[in-house]
């Protein structure tokens, strides 16, 4: 994909004003067709051009399945039944697909393409989608927000009938059956910057965070000071790994569970946690912390808006390329809102600058 030069293909009935209001924030205001419009899936479609090679009847466009799972994750559809009947239906969805009504795939096949497709491919897909954000200055002064969030095996939440699926404890009250899905979330873009972690519900938190930490030097594109994350990870060891190995700046809200003291404030300074700087004014530090609530609201989003709160497929992997689509699919998004945004600026800034030139 070229740098801010997208190639806009806006269709005749759609004006350039409808784009003016948009903001950094106008995720809601994306569809299947204005991705369409905006985005040459160029790039993916050599990616995809890796999957696999079949002899005898020529296979679907392995672009267009990649994108009938992405229309499916937009239009909040949970089974691939129903994303065949609208295919079939449905002129519209079928061109931003490329599929002819002729040759509709089955649900069948739809399940088979996400069963095979490769996570080291979903990866590179990832990657190149975050490298297009950040050259559109989309991560410009973000720090990293930690957080996970469940996801519920789509039968009833205590019928174990995901044998890789385990109970997990949101608190002492709260339970789920399910996956732990820890997330690694820009404090400002509000997008995710890492592919998911996903665990048996089962598994602890901070074994997932000790395991994330170990990974974070390995992605040098990622520039940030801090370290935001829940009370649930207010350890020695998780904090002094963030100062030590990562050499960043631990925001772990304080976890008084098992303490007598209930506030940060009131911890004598011989505390093990004031060995963190920051903790040397804390009121800055509980405003850093708020910045949290990023990842919060990208869960929020990831949940809502790409139909991955409750999953409908069995085992760890398929579940982690199940929320993984649904993350794709809020990358392409704000991806196109950040090129509707540029170009509009651009567009805006050329005819101030001829009508400025025709009053001279």
């Amino acid at each position: 994909m070229n740098q801010i030069e997208p190639k806009f293909k806006f269709a005749k009935t759609r004006s350039i004003h409808d784009f003016t209001k948009l903001t950094p924030r106008s995720w809601s205001k994306i569809s299947f067709s204005t991705i369409e419009q905006v985005i040459d899936f160029t790039p993916i479609e050599r990616i995809l051009h890796r999957l696999y090679k079949r002899v005898g009847r020529p296979p679907y466009s392995k672009l267009a399945l990649f994108k009938a799972v992405l229309l499916q994750r937009l239009e909040d559809w949970q089974f691939d039944t129903v994303l065949v009947k609208n295919l079939r239906e449905i002129e519209e969805f079928r061109h931003f697909c490329g599929f002819r009504r002729s040759k509709i795939p089955s649900h069948d096949t739809i399940s088979r393409f996400k069963r095979i497709l490769p996570i080291n491919l979903l990866d590179r897909i990832f990657f190149k989608l975050d490298e297009e954000l950040a050259a559109l200055g989309t991560f410009e002064k973000d720090d990293l927000a930690i957080d996970a969030t469940e996801i519920l095996t789509y039968s009833n939440s205590f019928k174990r009938t995901d044998s890789e699926a385990g109970i997990g404890h949101k608190s002492d009250k709260r339970h789920f059956h399910g996956y732990w899905e820890l997330l690694t979330v820009g404090t400002r873009s509000e997008m995710i910057r890492l592919p998911p972690l996903t665990s048996p519900g089962d598994k602890h938190q901070i074994l997932q965070m000790k395991e994330l930490l170990s990974e974070l030097p390995k992605h040098s594109h990622l520039k940030y000071t801090h370290v935001l994350a829940d009370g649930i990870f207010d350890t020695q060891e998780i904090q002094q790994i963030i100062l030590d190995d990562l050499k960043k700046l631990p925001v772990i809200k304080y976890n008084p569970k098992k303490s007598k003291i209930k506030r940060l404030k009131d911890l004598s300074n011989v505390n093990w946690r004031f060995f963190n700087p920051l903790l040397a004014d804390i009121p800055a530090y509980h405003r850093k912390y708020n910045e949290r609530t990023a990842a919060e609201r990208f869960n929020g989003r990831l949940k809502d808006g790409t139909c991955v709160r409750r999953s409908n497929v069995r085992g760890l992997q398929n579940n982690h390329k199940f929320v993984y689509f649904g993350i794709i699919t809020l990358q392409l998004i704000t991806l196109t809102l950040q090129y509707l945004i540029k170009n509009t600026q651009k567009m805006y800034q050329l005819s101030l600058k001829n009508f400025l030139g025709g009053n001279n």
